[in-house]
């Protein structure tokens, strides 16, 4: 349920009751057996997003900025215990009658445990795919085993540009660049890998398409940055829009 608080600001609020179990994690990480071994185990939590959105276009920004913040609480009732946090900043600028629109982003987010209790890799956060260009989903940060862990934190920072290709605008086919860098790491107490904050960073290119079934994002990255363990990738298509 979202509804205006200004006349720029919106507020949202959600609840969230969902059961996650670990399941035939026969032969992976220790830290995936320890949490398959606690079973089944509830999260009933309250959501509340916030939002301030100064943008000249929500469909086809050229300028302002869009701030937001992601609160979850769980434990009201249920197994679990946690504050979730995700920050947001975006902006924008045009130049060349709006030919070249450049955005810049700033992302990060904290899972932190009320109660004392170590996170389980089914609440914390990851990186990779459309999140971080250049590497797999998951393919970056703390790893046992070749499983992908995720991490109690993490930040990403984003910077693009596109522009057209000659096309006509008609078309709906656009280029661009992109540079991207972050980071997800610390696991608590749990002390088995190393959860250290190490960065990894890509550039590439980029082709949005939008295409009667929706818009289409074709990127081919870079990796310039990562660590021994991470699971690069080169190409990917992602529904996403040039903003």
């Amino acid at each position: 349920m979202r509804f205006p608080v200004g006349e720029k600001t919106r507020i949202g609020i959600s609840y969230r009751l969902s059961s996650d179990e670990i399941r035939d994690a026969t032969g992976a990480s220790v830290v995936i057996v320890a949490d398959e071994a606690l079973g089944a185990l509830l999260t009933s939590s309250v959501g509340i997003t916030l939002s301030y959105d100064s943008r000249n276009s929500r469909v086809d920004p050229t300028s302002g900025f869009i701030l937001t913040l992601d609160e979850e609480v769980a434990g009201f009732g249920g197994d679990l215990s946690f504050t979730k946090t995700v920050v947001r900043a975006k902006g924008y600028m045009a130049f060349f009658d709006d030919s070249l629109v450049l955005s810049a982003e700033v992302e990060g987010g904290a899972l932190v445990s009320l109660d004392g209790s170590d996170s389980r890799v089914t609440d914390r956060f990851f990186l990779g795919g459309n999140s971080l260009k250049g590497f797999v989903t998951g393919g970056l940060g703390p790893r046992d085993t070749g499983d992908s862990l995720g991490g109690n934190y993490y930040s990403v920072v984003r910077l693009q540009g596109s522009f057209p290709l000659g096309f006509g605008e008609d078309s709906g086919i656009f280029g661009g660049v992109f540079a991207e860098a972050g980071s997800v790491w610390d696991l608590g107490d749990i002390g088995v890998v190393n959860d250290d904050m190490f960065i990894r960073a890509s550039t590439g290119v980029s082709l949005f398409w939008a295409t009667p079934i929706g818009p289409l994002e074709f990127s081919y990255a870079f990796p310039i940055l990562y660590e021994a363990g991470d699971i690069t990738q080169n190409f990917s298509v992602a529904i996403s829009t040039r903003f």
